[in-house]
């Protein structure tokens, strides 16, 4: 008995190091993996603004027609896109939660979860793979998909329309190996579903049925599904077109006549957000998207010579790597300029989701046809394939250069973004912060009225209605103690004067720090805030920190002389004076 035990125990003494080596691995991506969702749900926080900002613009003109229930006007495009479905969450926000851009922002990232998660299923599908490769991939997938750039999309609400195609795209092929696996014609209803869906979120989902149509053929489903889905799919585009206005022609010849600028296109496409660690080296993004598109054809053809391509797993992943290839191909076509040397448009940081579920694809590709390729080593070589894909990124994400473009592109565009929503809040309408949110700065001037009668997005909140009131009659509390702060810039605008300043005040999740400019008769005129982005462009020059800065404007529509900020207390009953004042006549 006492052998035994001691054999028992000797067996799980030799287990010991493996099982620590395996724990290390999974835990680290594991916290990894969480810690770049955490991240990222942050950034989208951070970037949030309750004002629409560009092609968002367009859902207040629609408003009317909301309504009225006037539902043809799902029907009208947006550039070159019909986006029936994204305009139906887009209304309902407006309808029904005041045009507050929370709705569609929290489903694009549930539309982008969700992508993930359909790969997770089609892994899990493969029972082969060992404990230790199925956990690596997940998590490197997971990790990559929210790789630092993703708030950029994320954080746009209106782009949810690429989210929504992405996820239905992934959606669609799932149903489809569901089709093909268990015979079942009841599948077929809701592949159909999720490629209209695709198809008109986003222009670029018409590819969808050519390449699931094909994929069909190739599994060579029954006779009559594959007449079911082609007939779907040929409704569905004919749709499409009617009434169709096309903006400018497919570039057709283009791609004929410059193959090899579309090759860069193409590479440049996928290799976001890493082409950005050498943002001034247009080729370092090619060489990165080349050597990742030959990685997917390596390992296309491995799959292929293992017979992987028809299983659950190969179709969704590989199914999915040629959606956004596809949807590569059709930018191309619209957006292809060879003579553009830097190869800013495949580069635009609004189809950064399209590279990023690109790579956490590639991810679980490749660590799954590694461990079933090779029979007798496939665990091994997967593993460590799993670790060294894991400090490849561990080294990317310590590189100044994608640190830099995120900081002074990403976040400056967005800090730019609230301080331009700032300033309509305070009833000011300029030019300078109007271009920011739309090109046009009529636009803007034209549809705030609306938004404002109909308390509609940031109107819905109380403190707009603070402008030009006397501030004892909002604030019946006494003033409580003064806190330590100043103002450090200012700056004339047309028709404002916009400030940027300091204080110890901290601000709390629920509680964002809030302020008051009261001139020298007592009224507010103005409110300023501490933007989550930070400091505009404009006022970033002063070394204040993140926790401490705060920016407000002065509407100089009341003609005052003198101002002064105060923070508003937590419980918005009382105020907390800074101890300082500027004079609005010498502002410049």
């Amino acid at each position: 008995m006492v052998r035994l035990e001691g054999a028992w125990y000797n067996l799980a003494l030799s287990k010991l190091p493996r099982a620590l080596f395996r724990a290390a691995i999974l835990g680290t991506f594991c916290f990894w993996a969480i810690a770049n969702w955490w991240h990222a749900v942050q950034e989208v926080a951070r970037f949030y603004i309750d004002l629409p900002v560009w092609d968002y613009f367009d859902t207040i003109s629609h408003y009317a027609r909301y309504k009225a229930a006037d539902w043809s006007v799902l029907w009208i495009q947006h550039n070159e896109h019909r986006i029936v479905f994204p305009e139906m969450i887009f209304a309902l926000d407006l309808l029904m939660l005041r045009g507050q851009i929370i709705l569609p922002t929290v489903l694009s990232l549930c539309f982008h979860f969700g992508v993930w998660l359909t790969m997770v299923w089609a892994f899990w599908k493969d029972d082969a793979i060992a404990p230790i490769a199925r956990y690596s991939a997940i998590f490197l997938g997971a990790i990559l998909i929210v790789w630092k750039g993703c708030a950029i999309a994320l954080g746009i609400p209106f782009l949810m329309q690429w989210t929504m195609n992405q996820f239905a795209a992934i959606l669609a092929l799932a149903f489809l190996a569901k089709l093909y696996k268990s015979k079942k014609a009841v599948w077929l209803a809701p592949l159909c579903a999720c490629g209209v869906l695709c198809n008109y979120s986003s222009g670029n989902g018409l590819l969808l049925w050519p390449l699931l149509i094909a994929i069909a053929l190739l599994l060579r489903l029954p006779r009559r599904q594959n007449v079911i889905l082609a007939a779907v799919g040929a409704v569905s585009i004919g749709l499409y077109f009617v009434g169709y206005k096309p903006l400018a022609p497919l570039q057709w010849r283009l791609l004929v006549n410059h193959p090899i600028y579309f090759a860069e296109f193409m590479a440049s496409y996928v290799s976001m957000p890493f082409a950005k660690l050498r943002s001034g080296e247009p080729l370092f993004g090619v060489h990165i998207g080349l050597v990742s598109l030959a990685t997917l054809g390596l390992f296309a053809f491995l799959a292929w010579r293992a017979k992987l391509l028809k299983t659950t797993t190969g179709i969704v992943l590989f199914g999915y790597c040629a959606t956004i290839l596809s949807c590569g191909v059709m930018t191309a076509l619209g957006r292809m300029n060879p003579f553009d040397p830097l190869l800013q448009s495949p580069k635009a940081p609004r189809y950064m989701t399209e590279p990023l579920t690109y790579w956490s694809v590639l991810a679980f590709i490749s660590i799954w046809v590694t461990a079933r390729y090779f029979r007798f080593f496939g665990t091994a070589f997967a593993t460590v394939l799993a670790v060294a894909i894991g400090l490849l990124l561990f080294r990317m994400s310590h590189k100044a250069g994608l640190n830099n473009w995120y900081d002074l592109e990403v976040t400056n565009s967005f800090a730019n973004q609230q301080w331009a929503a700032l300033a309509v809040e305070n009833g000011i309408l300029d030019p300078v912060p109007d271009r920011i949110l739309f090109s046009d700065a009529n636009y803007v001037v034209a549809w705030t009225p609306l938004m404002r009668s109909e308390r509609l997005s940031l109107f819905a909140k109380p403190e707009v209605n603070w402008i030009g009131r006397d501030w004892e009659t909002v604030f019946p509390e006494p003033m409580r103690a003064p806190t330590e702060g100043g103002i450090v810039a200012s700056q004339r605008l047309a028709t404002a004067v916009t400030l940027a300043g300091w204080t110890v005040a901290r601000s709390s999740l629920g509680h964002p720090l809030e302020l008051v400019l009261v001139d020298e008769s007592h009224r507010i005129v103005g409110i300023g805030s501490r933007l989550p982005a930070g400091l505009p462009e404009r006022l970033s020059k002063f070394n204040i920190s993140a926790e401490r800065q705060w920016s407000g404007f002065v509407n100089l529509d009341y003609k005052s002389h003198t101002v002064s900020p105060y923070v508003v207390s937590e419980d918005g009953k009382g105020l907390i004076p800074l101890g300082c004042s500027l004079n609005v006549d010498a502002v410049k």
